[in-house]
């Protein structure tokens, strides 16, 4: 990653941030600076360690706290340098902020590029010149752009109320609630923000120029880059810009239901980009695996470009995005003819022969789903896991680590697919060995199984997720968007493929199903341990097969009574009095079971039943309930059911290990001493052994 200047300016924008920052030394002074004050301090606490007047026992205390205090400070810039966000301070990790900071930096550098005409360049001077006539060419107005071609195609969708609400004045909360949107660390700008410049902005429209100055930030695309074009550019942007931003943003999002289009699916509160992957996916299953007709289709990936590979198309010249025919790529079904795709070339004109084999980052799944499928997501696992080296890192920072971003780094694609079990196994290999400290050709003693080291908290674990559970979870959430959000068009899709004519809940799919399918239908299996029915008139819950009894455990009737012939909930309610039929209910339910339906408040009006997550009290699927959930039965079968209080053996015990206020490495301590994973070496530096003849040890509270 490099960084370049916006506009003309020389040197790079982002060294006179830093240097104005941290002035004419850098970081390094600065740091040199917290050592000479932790030097005098030190001299002073040491002169004072043999005084026990009360004046002298004050003055100690008073210098210990500025000594933490200078240790924390030192931390937190070391911390903002190195942009480990993952990573909580007061665990006193600045030899790894340090190091991370001074990699970060080398690994930034654009040591060199090439030319057009192939050569390489490692001067300075040119290479800003290169990028400089690059990104001038790239963000400059293009004279050929004809809004009112797309224009004059829309609809209006803000209507005179949303209009008067958008254009009022903006007020000082608006302004401070965005400025406080903006994350602790990010934001660093060139001048001292001030609240009265955003206001002036909104009432006059007026804003100093050099409130866009932007430094633009190269992120590589691959390994190796050689030429610009090989980097992604991103703008980091002073604190006013994103404040100003920020409020338009805030301002437009409570009717952005309203006026994006329904197709639309990312970037939408309460829509994920993961629908258009699963229409994808669903298409080109369709086409690879369907019916002869089927078969003559072909799946066309498109690439936009913004000012080279230009083809003179109309949407091009109403929006100014143009097509990057290198990189599109095409998928023929097997019964289209080379006439027909030979055709179909000559009028694309795309240059790429074979299928792309990702779509927005995932693999696009053709035949079975092996894990050399993820040979990417395995190896960003082993490249995270590396990059750290152990030496440099508290246990509380691998905890935060493996928590934060190792078991985060699959999350995405473990929301579309069923990962194999080989896969979810190695992933765990990596995660395991880094935690247990495991390096190349040193192998250490794992003192745990990993089941034992992935239960909860509360059951004498660490909280490191299970990843096939975890997985699974995540795929309950889409099968649990097509109950909620029977709308989107993703699921009007599936729908009409799967269960056209039925409901999710209780229909028998078809055998030809695409990939992403069988992940959803593995994450249903979890779902329906975890939704439950609220009642309305009871005429669409079946009272002894569906969920709907709101209590812990089974959600479903333990059994039938006798041989009563009720089907449906709605039988059980007097629907005029909106009042049980209690003696239907006991007629037909156990004694236990008929109290908890009695029990359930019928609304004054009827309703038409609709369907909840029992694993939270507002009713609203969570992934994280939904793992909750799904690890249930796991530590019930570990624990062998303990008591039938707590069957499945959590202990409280373990909040004075978690909860305690001390720093995570110490917490992370406690737990391998109680959950005695500590190693004989480690356990004989820590034995007690009493005070020896004639010798007196006391602990005293200072204050």
């Amino acid at each position: 990653m490099g960084a370049v200047p916006s506009g003309g300016c020389g040197g790079s924008l982002v060294s006179q941030i830093a240097r104005r920052q941290l002035g004419r030394g850098g970081a390094s002074s600065i740091s040199d600076r917290y050592q000479k004050k932790l030097i005098k301090k030190r001299t002073l606490l040491d002169e004072l360690q043999h005084l026990s007047d009360d004046v002298s026992i004050a003055t100690r205390i008073g210098i210990e706290k500025e000594m933490d205090e200078l240790l924390y400070r030192e931390e937190i810039m070391w911390m903002q340098r190195s942009r480990i966000a993952w990573l909580r301070e007061g665990d006193r990790n600045t030899k790894y902020f340090h190091r991370r900071s001074s990699w970060r930096r080398r690994k930034n550098k654009i040591r060199r590029l090439k030319r057009e005409d192939g050569s390489w360049t490692s001067d300075v001077g040119e290479m800003e010149s290169m990028t400089r006539d690059f990104f001038k060419q790239l963000f400059t107005q293009e004279d050929n752009i004809y809004p009112a071609l797309v224009i004059d195609g829309m609809r209006t969708c803000v209507d005179a109320e949303m209009n008067e609400k958008l254009c009022s004045p903006f007020i000082e909360k608006e302004i401070s609630d965005a400025l406080f949107q903006i994350g602790p660390l990010k934001a660093l700008g060139l001048m001292v923000f001030q609240l009265v410049s955003c206001s002036l902005f909104f009432t006059t429209g007026n804003m100093p120029d050099e409130v866009n100055d932007t430094a633009i930030v190269l992120i590589p695309k691959k390994n190796d880059p050689e030429v610009l074009k090989d980097f992604r550019p991103i703008s980091l942007c002073n604190v006013i810009f994103k404040v100003v931003s920020k409020c338009l943003v805030n301002r437009l999002r409570p009717i952005l239901q309203d006026i994006i289009s329904p197709t639309q699916s990312a970037f939408i509160p309460g829509c994920l980009i993961t629908d258009n992957a699963l229409m994808a996916f669903e298409c080109i299953h369709a086409i690879q695996t369907g019916s002869a007709a089927r078969k003559k289709f072909c799946a066309y990936k498109l690439d936009m470009a913004k000012a080279y590979d230009r083809v003179d198309w109309r949407y091009e010249l109403g929006t100014g995005q143009l097509v990057s025919l290198g990189k599109c790529s095409i998928m023929y079904g097997e019964s289209c003819s080379d006439e027909v795709q030979a055709e179909i070339k000559q009028i694309l004109k795309y240059e790429t022969t074979c299928f792309e084999e990702k779509y927005l980052g995932l693999p696009v799944p053709e035949g079975r789903l092996t894990k050399g499928k993820f040979k990417s997501t395995k190896g960003k696992f082993t490249k995270h896991a590396s990059d750290w080296s152990e030496k440099y890192m508290s246990s509380g920072a691998k905890d935060i680590l493996i928590k934060s971003i190792l078991q985060s780094v699959s999350t995405y694609a473990m929301g579309v697919f069923k990962f194999p079990a080989g896969l979810i196994g190695d992933l765990e290999r990596i995660i395991r060995d880094f935690w247990w400290g495991d390096e190349v050709n040193k192998r250490k003693m794992h003192w745990h199984s990993w089941d034992k080291v992935t239960r909860p908290k509360a059951y004498g674990g660490t909280g490191f997720r299970d990843l096939q559970m975890f997985n699974q979870a995540l795929l309950a959430r889409q099968a649990w968007r097509l109950i909620h959000s029977p709308d989107s068009l993703c699921a009007w899709l599936l729908k009409a493929r799967y269960y056209p004519s039925g409901h999710l809940l209780d229909t028998a799919f078809i055998q030809n199903q695409s990939q992403t399918w069988q992940g959803i239908v593995h994450g249903l299996e979890l779902l329906k341990e975890g939704i439950i029915w609220r009642i309305g008139t009871g005429s669409s819950v079946n009272f002894f097969r569906d969920n709907w009894l709101p209590r812990q455990g089974a959600l479903k009737l333990d059994g039938k009574k006798g041989h009563s012939h009720r089907k449906w909930v709605s039988e059980l309610i007097d629907q005029e009095n909106r009042t049980w039929n209690a003696e239907a209910v006991r007629d037909c339910c156990f004694d236990h079971d008929a109290a908890m339906v009695l029990s359930i408040k019928l609304a004054p009006r009827a309703s038409d039943d609709f369907i909840a997550w029992s694993g939270e009290h507002n009713g609203l699927f969570s992934v994280r309930s939904a793992y909750r959930i799904g690890m249930q039965p796991k530590l019930v079968e570990l624990y062998g059911g303990q008591t039938r209080v707590n069957p499945t053996g959590e202990r409280k015990i373990w909040d004075l290990v978690w909860k305690a206020n001390v720093p995570p490495k110490l917490r992370i301590f406690a737990w391998r001493v109680a959950s005695d994973s500590l190693g004989e070496e480690m356990v004989k530096a820590v034995k007690w052994s009493p005070p020896s003849d004639g010798t007196v040890k006391a602990n005293v509270d200072a204050g």
